[in-house]
C-alpha cells in the first residue's frame, strides 16, 4: 500500500486548553496535544515498490510549507498563529478541491482551536475533516478520536464515550491498537469522574492489554496516571502515588510538561494521605516550580503554598527553596485554588 502523508499534526494529547483543574475539559484536551504529534497519513490503493514519486507540484509544496510553519508555531505557544496558517492551508486545499489535503488541514485546524476551548467550531472542521479522509480512500480513525475528545471538553461524556464506541466495533474506520487504547482510557477517565471503578477498572485493564503493542510513553502515562487514580477511589494512597509518579516520568519523557506537573501534584496529594509529609512537601514544591515555569501562576501559587505546609523544619534546604520560589513568583495575579 502507497502512503499518503499529508501535514504534520500539532502538538501533544497535549497543551491542554484550561489546566487549571483536573476536569474532564482539562485533560481531555491534554490528550489531544499528546495524540497531535504524530502526522496524519492516508492510506490509499496502489502498490509499493515502483518508480520514484514525481516532483511535488508547487501548490502541494506550499500547503507543506504553511503546515510546517502552524505546526512551529503551535509548538511554541503560538495558537493564533498557529490558526491563521492552517486556515489559509485550508482555503488553498478547497480551492483545488484536494480532499486528502482538505481533511489534513481541517484536522489540524480543529485541533487548534480545540486547544482553545473553541469546541463547536472544532467539532464542525472535523465533520469536514471526516468526510474528505473517507473520500481520499484514508482512514478517518485519527479523526473519529479527536472529536470523541472534543465531545467530552464540550461535557457530552456519553457522546464521547458513543462516539469512542465507533472505533471498537466499526472495522471500516480503520482503528489500530493506539486508537482502541486511547478510547479505553478515555472511558477510564469519565468512569473514575464519575466515581464508576467497576467501569474504570474494566476499561483499565482493555488498555493494558493494548499497552505492549503500541509502545507510546504517553500512553503508557496515562495508563499509570489513571491507575493511581483509581487506586485513590480505593483508599490505597501509598500504591496511587507511585503509579502518579510512574506517570510523571513517563510524562516527562514524553515532553508532555502541563501533564508532569499535574501528575506530580496528583503524587503529592497521594503521598500526603499516606502520611508522607516530606515526600509530599517535595513534589508540591517540584510540580510548583513547573507550573511556574510554563506561566501558571494560579496552580505554582496553589501547590508551593501545600509544599510550605507540608515541609518539616528539619529540611532547611527544601524550605529555603519554597521561599526562594515564592520570592520570585511575586507580583501574583488571581486567587489561587486548592487543586
Amino acid at each position: 500500500m502507497k502512503t499518503l502523508p499529508i501535514a504534520h499534526c500539532p502538538l501533544p494529547i497535549a497543551g491542554l486548553a484550561g489546566p487549571h483543574r483536573l476536569s474532564s475539559m482539562s485533560h481531555a484536551l491534554s490528550l489531544v496535544r499528546a495524540m497531535l504529534l504524530c502526522a496524519l497519513v492516508f492510506t490509499t490503493g496502489g502498490c509499493g515498490g515502483g518508480p520514484a514519486p514525481p516532483p511535488v507540484p508547487a501548490a502541494q509544496q506550499e500547503l507543506l510549507q504553511l503546515s510546517s510553519s502552524a505546526r512551529l508555531a503551535f509548538e511554541r505557544g503560538d495558537v493564533p498563529q498557529a490558526v491563521t496558517l492552517y486556515q489559509r492551508a485550508l482555503a488553498k486545499a478547497r480551492a483545488a478541491d484536494e480532499a486528502p489535503a482538505i481533511a489534513s488541514a481541517a484536522y489540524n485546524l480543529a485541533a487548534c482551536h480545540l486547544s482553545l476551548g473553541q469546541y463547536a467550531r472544532a467539532r464542525e472542521l472535523l465533520r469536514e475533516a471526516r468526510a474528505e479522509a473517507v473520500r481520499a480512500g484514508g482512514s478517518p480513525a485519527d479523526i473519529v478520536l479527536l472529536d470523541a475528545k472534543a465531545a467530552r471538553s464540550q461535557g457530552a461524556d456519553a457522546e464521547a464515550m458513543a462516539i469512542g464506541d465507533q472505533l471498537l466495533t466499526d472495522a471500516t474506520l480503520g482503528a489500530g491498537d493506539s486508537h482502541r487504547m486511547q478510547v479505553h482510557l478515555l472511558k477510564a477517565r469519565i468512569s473514575i469522574q464519575k466515581r464508576d471503578l467497576a467501569t474504570a477498572r474494566l476499561s483499565l485493564d482493555k488498555a493494558r492489554e493494548l499497552e505492549p503493542g503500541v509502545k507510546s510513553s504517553a500512553l503508557a502515562a496515562s495508563l499509570a496516571e489513571l491507575t493511581g487514580r483509581a487506586l485513590l477511589l480505593e483508599n490505597q494512597p501509598a500504591q496511587a502515588a507511585e503509579h502518579l509518579d510512574r506517570a510523571a516520568g513517563q510524562y516527562k519523557e514524553s515532553r508532555l510538561y502541563r501533564e508532569m506537573a499535574q501528575a506530580t501534584a496528583a503524587a503529592a496529594g497521594a503521598w500526603r494521605d499516606a502520611g508522607k509529609k516530606d515526600l509530599a512537601a517535595g513534589r508540591y514544591y517540584l510540580a510548583a516550580r513547573s507550573a511556574f515555569g510554563q506561566g501558571d501562576r494560579a496552580w505554582a501559587r496553589t501547590w508551593l503554598a501545600l509544599a510550605g505546609e507540608l515541609s518539616v523544619a528539619a529540611d532547611a534546604s527544601l524550605s529555603q527553596r519554597i521561599k526562594s520560589l515564592a520570592g520570585e513568583m511575586e507580583p501574583t495575579t488571581g486567587p489561587a485554588t486548592r487543586p
